[in-house]
């Protein structure tokens, strides 16, 4: 029963977090519905951007129970409203602490909104809980889930770069009237920074947080990385629900597997078989050869290959696996852009940043986008500092050097993905398939559209640098801009070139992750990205004829259910010579 579960719940707010796929989405709307009927008033919320709350209840949560209030949460539209007071004494904060035209800082100030699904979750709900309501959050895969976690640290450089503006402005004002001048804009400053102070008190340490994992060796990794990282950050973690134990445990929950998975009878169902002990499940489905897809693989010319999808489908040890497969013939380095990798668990060596090599002609890297955006900032803040020395400014123009250096820090959420990925495509050349494992579904979709964001901030920030007369000194971080600017357009071309990209998505046999399947292949159709394969992973031979039937005019992958122990080049290699082709 699931009543033990809530009794560990006694907080405002509860997160339930884990790898994608664990079953996040069934734990949090059970949670939800189970307080609901025993008389709460709850708002079930959905952080990940690719949402499954609707799919859970079938449409009719408010039919569940009157007290449960859901929310799939869309960062675009909050971004808009949250900003829409701020902007105009923003703007105006920027303007005459830059010394910039009015069209100008606008626009830049605008560039901040997209990209930043986490930060705007976050603000949600420390709105949320402003308005004392009681909130249970279906979070966004690990990787992306920390990043909320640490939304304070991007509010506050916003703090940080908007107050070194109010400085700048503050001493020209008080220059000419002789008197302290505040500035509209720093009573907005003042109310991000209790935003950030917020979310760290009230979310992060206040939080319940409820880890969901599964059986694996995998999942079970990246479940101790999240335990680490919530320590790290205060965070209490209230319980671990799981589809298996060793033995039990206060905190350990053991959840049931029910069918259908979808619907209030089947998340009740779940509360009322929810236990604290249980044994692990294996199984493994019987195949029928119609066709090699190891084979039609090997004939693919393709220089770029993105496996992409929901989490926890199998994204990694597929992307592996075709590595392990290419790399028996070309040179051949595969990437893990997700924040949560799991490269090194799937290899079973650690994989670097760097590089590690698997064998004769196989690279693997595990990126680490947040350590690429620090170093270009450091980069930048070195041009800068470089040139006020050498013009004997490093003191006098304090205040100058504060402003163009925060500059950086109005960077749109998001832009350290895409500086990880411009890398990684300058890498390219030197390999003859490159092979990115992506984050999940909602986040791969933002990396898509974040070249051209990428692009208009590089041109924003060369204007602002201009106009404030910095750049004709700063002529080595101009050119390093510029440099960078057509890295970004050559990027853009490469996403949509069909003859030398393509992305495998990877699916699985279950409803909620066949409909974010549909919409992932629509969003890659509308942004004319080509769709090479549905990789149709532990499906059995009818399962997979019926899913290929329901995605017509991409070709199919069967991938059978090989159990979540396969371990190392070898094991991959063979692994993939299992998967046959069953549509086209």
């Amino acid at each position: 029963m699931i009543e033990p579960l809530l009794a560990r719940l006694s907080t405002q707010i509860t997160l339930v977090v884990g790898k994608g796929g664990v079953g996040k989405s069934t734990t949090a709307g059970a949670i939800a519905l189970a307080r609901a009927d025993r008389g709460e008033r709850i708002h079930l919320i959905s952080t990940d951007p690719a949402h499954s709350l609707t799919d859970l209840f079938e449409g009719q949560a408010a039919t569940c129970n009157e007290n449960l209030e859901l929310e799939e949460f869309a960062a675009a539209p909050y971004a808009e409203v949250f900003f829409r007071r701020m902007r105009a004494p923003l703007v105006t904060l920027i303007e005459r602490g830059t010394y910039l035209e009015e069209s100008d800082a606008r626009a830049f100030l605008d560039l901040s909104v997209p990209g930043i699904d986490e930060v705007m979750a976050a603000l949600r709900l420390v709105e949320l809980l402003r308005e004392q309501k009681s909130v249970v959050v279906d979070t966004a895969p690990t990787g992306h889930t920390l990043r909320l976690l640490d939304s304070a640290v991007v509010l506050r450089s916003w703090v940080r770069a908007g107050r070194a503006m109010a400085a700048k402005a503050g001493a020209v004002a008080e220059q000419l009237l002789h008197q302290p001048v505040r500035f509209e804009a720093e009573a907005v400053l003042d109310d991000i920074e209790r935003y950030a102070d917020e979310l760290e008190a009230r979310v992060l340490r206040g939080g319940a947080f409820v880890i969901v994992t599964r059986h694996g060796h995998v999942t079970r990794a990246e479940t101790d990385r999240i335990q680490r990282e919530l320590l790290q950050r205060g965070a209490r973690g209230a319980a671990i629900i799981t589809d298996y134990a060793t033995s039990p445990a206060e905190h350990l929950f053991v959840a049931p597997r029910i069918s259908p998975a979808t619907g209030c009878a089947a998340l009740r169902s779940w509360a009322r078989g929810l236990q604290r002990e249980s044994s692990p499940r294996a199984g493994a489905s019987a195949t029928t050869s119609v066709g090699s897809a190891a084979a039609w693989i090997t004939k693919s010319h393709t220089r770029l290959i993105w496996l992409a999808g929901k989490g926890g489908v199998g994204k990694s040890t597929c992307a592996a696996a075709v590595a392990a497969l290419l790399a028996d013939t070309r040179r051949v380095c595969i990437v893990s852009t997700d924040p949560a990798g799991s490269l090194s668990e799937v290899y079973g060596i650690s994989v670097s940043e760097q590089g590690t090599m698997l064998g004769e002609r196989l690279l693997a890297r595990q990126i680490d986008a947040t350590a690429q955006l620090d170093r270009m900032r450091t980069e930048y803040r070195a041009h800068v500092e470089r040139v006020f020395t050498s013009l004997g400014l490093a003191t006098s123009a304090r205040l100058d050097r504060r402003v163009i250096e925060a500059l950086f820090d109005f960077a749109p959420p998001g832009i350290d993905e895409i500086i990880a990925l411009v890398e990684i495509m300058e890498r390219a050349a030197d390999f003859d398939v490159t092979i990115i494992d992506s984050a999940p579904t909602g986040h791969f979709l933002r990396l898509l559209e974040m070249p051209d964001i990428a692009l208009q901030w590089v041109h924003a920030l060369m204007r602002l640098l201009v106009k404030t007369h910095a750049l004709a000194n700063l002529d080595g971080l101009g050119e390093d801009l510029l440099a960078f600017s057509k890295r970004l357009r050559q990027l853009k071309l490469d996403l949509s070139a069909r003859d030398t990209t393509a992305v495998f998505v990877v699916t699985l046999p279950e409803p909620m992750v066949n409909a974010e399947t549909r919409r992932l292949c629509d969003a890659l159709e509308r942004a004319h990205i080509p769709v090479a394969a549905i990789i149709l992973n532990r499906a059995d031979a009818p399962r997979a004829h019926e899913l290929s039937a329901a995605l017509p005019g991409h070709r199919a992958l069967r991938v059978p259910d090989a159990g979540d122990e396969i371990i190392g080049t070898l094991a991959l290699r063979k692994f993939v010579n299992q998967w046959e082709i069953v549509g086209e």
